[in-house]
């Protein structure tokens, strides 16, 4: 009997590296096969972008990116964190490209109610770590104390056949919490046949055993992982690496699998005080880099400096968060300035802070060491020449770009020549 394949999609940095992005190709273009089966793990602390065949965009923090395709069935394992609200409202902003699939989700994925939100907004997770403070961390260690406190798929399926323990006071008593959004979000979604609770362990290895291609998409970066971050606690609440994803699902490390390793040419970290940033950039630094603002728009760039100068000088030395700085210098410039410098500055999607910004550093081997991946796709190279990138695309169309390093050299330049050196020499 022929094997599946199975095709890991990581983040080798601190997240936001474009795994949704790739994950579009992959879907639609088959560069690496047909794929089948696309599952998420995880919590809805990241949001992946991907765009539909007719170019609408979606940023989806819940649902796998390749439900682009309607033949590609969709899972979350047995590792996710199910947000009500938010996986109604992703299940009804995607159900024209549905076709009358359903969302299969497996009975052990836990429902993270807004409690647990709640909790880390109380805590200041934000402001102490840079925490998207969705709550998804409480949620997490709720499921690790085994008290009840959190429920699990399995517990909504009971309610919903009338097979509640009534002496079970604990898991009562969060039912009692969270009745209102499993009622309000999830039966909707339930009676109208659009979620289905199964074993999704022994959907996905049948499924594998029967030939079919697995793409499972990892979420946040390598970098921010509970146990290989480079300076806890501005970690997230889990391991991030590739192992971790199979494990979440319910797959076999030794089966026919390939890990794409994801990258960008200029790392990012989310705002405020979220940690170590090897080779931090200011944002004014970061576009004197690229060569659109640098050569035709100088101007623009000299006045966006002195915006920053004056935020920062207006600003509370005592509690100076740089995307607070860089929101007050844009909010000072004119609309023609904004409209101009906005598509070259990054805001999360999750949070719609503005993000922190470094330069390409060896650093990053540390996550190909613990990954081995197989293929490693450089994303965001359009931030090295704009005007380079949009050509190539008008000459190839979208999708992997087929060049040899040489033209990507003469295209690209001494920046590309820089990540290049430092991918092939280090790691």
């Amino acid at each position: 009997m022929q094997k599946g394949k199975i095709s890991i999609v990581i983040g080798g940095m601190f997240g936001s590296e474009g795994k949704g992005r790739h994950v579009e190709v992959m879907t639609r273009h088959q560069t690496h096969g047909k794929i089948n089966v696309a599952v998420r793990t995880g919590a809805p602390n990241a949001g992946h972008t991907v765009y539909d065949n007719h170019g609408t965009k979606y940023a989806m923090q819940t649902i796998p990116c390749s439900f682009i395709d309607p033949d590609v069935e969709l899972v979350l394992g047995a590792g996710a964190q199910i947000l009500p609200e938010l996986l109604y409202k992703e299940i009804n902003m995607i159900a024209p490209l549905l076709n009358r699939r359903m969302i299969l989700i497996d009975k052990n994925a836990i429902l993270q109610s807004k409690s647990f939100m709640k909790r880390e907004q109380d805590l200041g997770m934000h402001a102490r770590m840079g925490s998207t403070a969705e709550g998804c961390g409480e949620a997490l260690k709720a499921r690790i104390s085994r008290d009840g406190s959190v429920l699990t798929m399995a517990d909504i399926v009971a309610y919903w056949n009338g097979k509640v323990d009534p002496t079970d006071k604990v898991a009562n008593e969060s039912l009692a919490r969270d009745i209102y959004e499993i009622d309000q979000y999830l039966t909707p979604l339930h009676q109208a046949g659009l979620i289905q609770i199964i074993d999704t362990q022994a959907y996905l290895n049948q499924m594998y055993n029967s030939g079919a291609h697995i793409l499972l998409e990892g979420t946040q970066g390598a970098g921010l992982s509970l146990y290989h971050c480079p300076d806890y606690p501005c970690a997230t609440s889990r391991d991030t690496n590739a192992a971790n994803w199979l494990a979440e699902a319910g797959l076999a490390p030794n089966l026919n699998i390939e890990i794409h390793m994801v990258l960008r040419a200029y790392p990012i970290r989310v705002a405020g005080k979220s940690g170590f940033m090897p080779n931090e950039l200011t944002w004014d630094k970061f576009l004197e880099e690229t060569t659109e603002m640098r050569t035709l728009m100088p101007d623009l760039l000299a006045r966006f400096r002195t915006a920053l100068i004056t935020a920062e000088e207006q600003a509370d030395r005592g509690e100076i968060i740089k995307n607070d700085v860089v929101m007050k210098a844009l909010a000072s410039l004119s609309e023609e300035d904004n409209a101009l410098i906005m598509p070259y500055i990054e805001k999360t999607t999750v949070t719609k802070k503005v993000r922190r910004i470094g330069n390409f550093d060896t650093f990053y081997e540390k996550y190909t060491q613990i990954n081995n991946p197989d293929f490693m796709v450089l994303q965001f190279a359009d931030y090295i020449d704009r005007q380079a990138a949009a050509d190539l695309i008008a000459k190839y169309g979208e999708g992997l770009i087929p060049m040899t390093t040489m033209e990507a050299l003469n295209v690209f330049g001494a920046k590309f020549a820089e990540i290049l050196y430092i991918i092939n020499n280090d790691w």
